[in-house]
């Protein structure tokens, strides 16, 4: 909170709303004999400094809350890093807000199995690729040093026809760039 505060050029502030949830949880866990003392720790005061205008998200399984702050039009979330705390607040308060933003935006992804070219062979044609298609992201995952990589293709954009020929016409490029390496391409996948 303390870096998005600074980012933003906002103070650090006690949210009212966000101590009174953090108060509640832990005063539950104290009558449920969970824990010691329901006292306001300065730890667990911590949780509830946000910066100023920011707007807690409950933490359905969790103490933590997470936050959502605009910044010159722009939503910014931020979850708490534990797994389920931050798998339970984006089910809850970010998933439903991208589904009504997002009506008619379709997302696309194709995984290509690579053999016998390294990560770092392919990295210059990804990076040409997405610079020329903005809506295009090319994540690379090495699975060994052996020269075994998976590359995921993923678009977002609005009208299925199009983006399923972005999606084939970067996954052909790719596959020609890695050929012309003397790699393989072993097997690709959509989702």
């Amino acid at each position: 909170m303390q870096g998005l505060a600074a980012a933003l050029n906002r103070s650090l502030i006690i949210n009212k709303t966000a101590l009174e949830t953090i108060q509640e949880k832990y005063r539950s866990l104290y009558e449920k004999g969970v824990i010691k003392t329901a006292e306001l720790l300065n730890s667990r005061i911590k949780m509830a400094k946000l910066p100023e205008e920011a707007i807690p998200l409950e933490n359905p399984v969790g103490t933590a809350p997470g936050v959502k702050i605009e910044y010159e039009n722009i939503q910014i979330y931020c979850l708490p890093g534990v797994p389920e705390e931050l798998k339970a607040i984006f089910e809850k308060h970010i998933k439903p807000v991208l589904k009504k933003e997002l009506t008619g935006v379709n997302y696309y992804e194709r995984s290509i199995i690579v053999e016998g070219v390294a990560e770092s062979e392919i990295a210059g044609e990804v990076e040409r690729i997405m610079t020329e298609a903005k809506q295009v992201y090319i994540k690379s995952h090495p699975q060994t040093y052996e020269g075994v990589c998976r590359l995921r293709i993923c678009l977002t954009a609005r009208g299925c026809e199009d983006t399923l020929k972005l999606l084939n016409k970067t996954a052909e490029r790719l596959e020609y760039h890695i050929k012309a390496l003397g790699g393989r391409v072993l097997k690709g996948e959509d989702i």
